[in-house]
C-alpha cells in the first residue's frame, strides 16, 4: 500500500512565502502610523507576505543622525512587534560603525540564504534618486524594489521623472513576482502622510504624547509615555 501526502493550496502558499523576504529600512525615529500603513499596504496589495523585516539604520548615508539612540529605537520596535505579528526585526546595521548601505546589507543576507528572494520597500523619493545610491544597479541583482507612493501621486506619470536607466526595470503590478529579482514595482498611493521630524518637533515643544495618538501606534505611545525621549 502506498500513501500520499495531501498538500493544500494554502500550505503551498506558505512554502512559497518562506522563500520570500520583504524588508523595510529607515531610522524609525520614531516609527509612526505612516510606516505602519506602508507595511500593511504592501502586505495587502502583494499577498504571499507572512512577515516584513524592519531594518533600522545606524548611520543612514543620506540623512542626519537619529535623535534616539540605537537602543531606544530597537526598544520601540520590540514594543511595536508585540502588537503587530507582521513584523520582525533585523538589527545588523545598528552594529556597524560606518554608513548603512543597502547593497552591503542585502549582499550579506543573500550570502546567508542564497535561495531566498529579497524585496526592499522604498519611497518614491528614493526611486527618483536611485542612481545616486551605492552600487544601485548591482543592488537590483540581489532584490526587487517595492515603491510606495504618497497621496496625490499619479501612477500614470511614473515614467516622467524616473531616470531612463532606472525605468527599464519598472514592472507592472499584475506581472510583478516577489520570488524573483531585478524588478521595480510602483504600488498605488498610501493615503497617509506622516513625518517623524514633525512628531519630534511636537514632542520637543511640550505636546503630550497622548495627543499624538493619531500619528503613533499604541505601543510607541506607551513607550514614549514612560520616557523623556524627544522632550
Amino acid at each position: 500500500m502506498t500513501s500520499s501526502v495531501d498538500i493544500s493550496a494554502q500550505s503551498l502558499e506558505d512554502i512559497k512565502a518562506l522563500d520570500i523576504k520583504v524588508l523595510f529600512g529607515g531610522t524609525f525615529d520614531p516609527f509612526h502610523k505612516g510606516h505602519l500603513a506602508i507595511c500593511q499596504h504592501v502586505a495587502r496589495t502583494l499577498g504571499q507576505i507572512k512577515k516584513i523585516t524592519l531594518l533600522p539604520a545606524h548611520i543612514p548615508p543620506h540623512k542626519a543622525m537619529a535623535t534616539a539612540t540605537s537602543e531606544q529605537r530597537i526598544a520601540m520596535l520590540e514594543a511595536l512587534k508585540l502588537g503587530y505579528p507582521l513584523f520582525e526585526i533585523d538589527d545588523r546595521e545598528l552594529h556597524r560603525d560606518k554608513p548603512s548601505y543597502t547593497f552591503d546589507t542585502l549582499e550579506e543576507m543573500k550570502a546567508e540564504a542564497p535561495m531566498q528572494a529579497l524585496n526592499f520597500i522604498i519611497g518614491m523619493d528614493s526611486l527618483l534618486s536611485l542612481t545616486k545610491w551605492h552600487r544601485w544597479e548591482e543592488l537590483l541583482t540581489l532584490c526587487n524594489l517595492i515603491v510606495c507612493t504618497r497621496p496625490n501621486y499619479d501612477n500614470g506619470d511614473k515614467n516622467q521623472h524616473v531616470a531612463s536607466e532606472v525605468s527599464k526595470y519598472l514592472t507592472p503590478l499584475d506581472i510583478f513576482q516577489l520570488n524573483a529579482n531585478g524588478q521595480i514595482v510602483i504600488l498605488p498611493p498610501v493615503n497617509l502622510d506622516i513625518s517623524s521630524s514633525e512628531i519630534r518637533k511636537q514632542l520637543s515643544s511640550g505636546v503630550a504624547v497622548g495627543i499624538l495618538s493619531q500619528f503613533l501606534p499604541e505601543q510607541i505611545i506607551t513607550y514614549l509615555s514612560h520616557s523623556t525621549l524627544y522632550r
